[in-house]
Formats: C-alpha cells, sequence, structure tokens
C-alpha cells in the first residue's frame, strides 16, 4: 500500500477573470503533476469550490499557497480527510463551470449532500 491519501474541500470567493482562471489552471496542472495532487475545481462567476488530494504534505503547502494567493478570498475548509482512494486519480486539474445558482446552494449549506438542480 502506498503513501495515505489526504482530501482537502473549500470554498472561497472568485478573485479571477476568465483569462486569469486559464492561466491559473494551466500553472495549477503543471503544479499538481509534479506534486502528485490530483482534483476538481468547480467555479462561477464569484466562487470557487475545489477538492485536492494527494500526500498530506503536498496538499498541506498547496493550502499554504492557496491562503496568500489574492485569486481567492473567504476560504472556508469544508472537509480535510485522510482517504484511501482518490476519486480524481485521473484529473490533475479538472475545471467545472457551474451556473451560480448552483453555489446559493453550496454558500448556505456548504456541508450537505449534493442534490440535484431543479434549474439545470
Amino acid at each position: 500500500m502506498g503513501a495515505p491519501i489526504h482530501r482537502l474541500a473549500y470554498l472561497s470567493e472568485r478573485r479571477v477573470d476568465a483569462s486569469g482562471l486559464a492561466a491559473m489552471l494551466d500553472a495549477a496542472r503543471a503544479r499538481n503533476l509534479a506534486d502528485g495532487i490530483t482534483g476538481i475545481l468547480l467555479a462561477d462567476a464569484s466562487h470557487f469550490v475545489q477538492v485536492v488530494e494527494g500526500a498530506r504534505g503536498a496538499v498541506a503547502d498547496l493550502a499554504l499557497r492557496l491562503l496568500s494567493d489574492p485569486r481567492h478570498a473567504g476560504i472556508r475548509v469544508l472537509a480535510s480527510e485522510e482517504a484511501e482512494l482518490k476519486w480524481f486519480s485521473d484529473w490533475k486539474m479538472r475545471l467545472a463551470l457551474v451556473p451560480s445558482h448552483c453555489f446559493a446552494v453550496s454558500r448556505r449549506a456548504p456541508t450537505a449532500r449534493p442534490r440535484s438542480c431543479s434549474r439545470c
């Protein structure tokens, strides 16, 4: 069995436009490949929800970088846990653009189980 996997999920306010987001993703994918981190970034016009997973030290280093990254504000940790399996093992950083009305549920109850959006 390999090193334990650590998974971190957070919500933050988005402080980057579309072109900045594309550049941010390119850099994140290269860095994540080098650091063994995988994950998904959900984004609407004003927020991010991200789940990252990898070795505890690599995820902790990423979390410290995010705290000082001006493209994120008001970071709120939703989950931080050890895991047996990676959920996103093939994704260095997948982007999913989400309608803003779907994030409204996340801001009110960020720990609620995901549910289908009746408007999507």
